[in-house]
C-alpha cells in the first residue's frame, strides 16, 4: 500500500551516509556546511563534534549505515546537514559522504514502513523507491529524538 504526497511537489534533501539514503523535508534543512568546519573537540555526550552558525551551536552526529552513532567522522564524511524542526528544539547536525535534492512530483508514491520496522525507536517515517533503491524519509525532531536516545557504537 503506498500513499501519494499530497501536493504538487515537495522538497527534500537527500543525505548519501555509506550508501545509506536518507531524507528530510528541505524546509528543516538549514545550511550545509563541510565537514572540515567541525570542531570535534567541541563534543559532548554522542555528538563527533559541533558546528558554529548563524549564532548557535550545532551538535553533529556521525550515523552508520545501520543508523548506529558512530563516535567519530568518516573519511568518506563531506558534508553536515544543519536540520531544524519547526520549533527549532531539535535542531542537530548530520554529517554525510553527499548531499542533493530530491523533487517529488505528486505522483510519486511514498510507502508507508512495514509494521514490522515500526518501532518508538526508529527515526524513519515512510520510504520512498528511487532508482532501484530505498530511501528512508524522516524528519528533524524524529532525528533529534533518535540521537538523545541512542549510546555510541565502540566497534
Amino acid at each position: 500500500m503506498s500513499a501519494v504526497v499530497s501536493n504538487k511537489s515537495a522538497k527534500y534533501v537527500l543525505l548519501d551516509v555509506g550508501g545509506l539514503r536518507l531524507s528530510v523535508p528541505q524546509e528543516e534543512v538549514v545550511s550545509v556546511e563541510v565537514v572540515a568546519d567541525v570542531e570535534e573537540g567541541d563534543a559532548e555526550g554522542n555528538e563527533v563534534g559541533a558546528l558554529h552558525y548563524a549564532g548557535r551551536r550545532w551538535p553533529v552526529y556521525a550515523l552508520s549505515p545501520e543508523l548506529s552513532l558512530q563516535r567519530d567522522l568518516s573519511p568518506s564524511h563531506k558534508f553536515c546537514v544543519c536540520i531544524a524542526g519547526h520549533d527549532q528544539a531539535s535542531a542537530c547536525a548530520l554529517a554525510c559522504d553527499e548531499v542533493s535534492v530530491l523533487t517529488l512530483d505528486a505522483e510519486t508514491p511514498i510507502e508507508p514502513l512495514p509494521q514490522m520496522m515500526r518501532t518508538s525507536t526508529t527515526p524513519v517515517r515512510c520510504l520512498l523507491r528511487q532508482d532501484e533503491a530505498l530511501v528512508l524519509m524522516t524528519e528533524a525532531r524524529a532525528l533529534s529524538d533518535y540521537v538523545d536516545g541512542l549510546g555510541v557504537h565502540h566497534g
